[in-house]
């Protein structure tokens, strides 16, 4: 997984080197991802964080999940 300025996530396969994935919903370059089991927590320059579930073969960001930082400036990491 990659986060990049153009304010995408992507997940690749690391066998082809294949984009498999890119994950759309933050409006600033991305900050910091963190990956547990099934779910993708990313930060951005927008100063938010998504998280992000992955149910099968598609990603999808959890309903009530989106989480607006509660103070001013970066979110500059995120802990499992």
């Amino acid at each position: 997984m990659t986060g990049s300025r153009d304010k995408t996530v992507r997940v690749w396969d690391i066998m082809t080197g294949r984009s498999l994935y890119v994950l759309r919903k933050h409006t600033e370059m991305i900050w910091n991802l963190h990956f547990n089991d099934h779910r993708l927590i990313t930060s951005s320059f927008d100063q938010s964080l998504l998280v992000w579930e992955f149910a099968g073969k598609y990603w999808s960001k959890g309903g009530g999940d989106h989480v607006t930082a509660t103070r001013e400036g970066m979110v500059h990491d995120i802990a499992p």
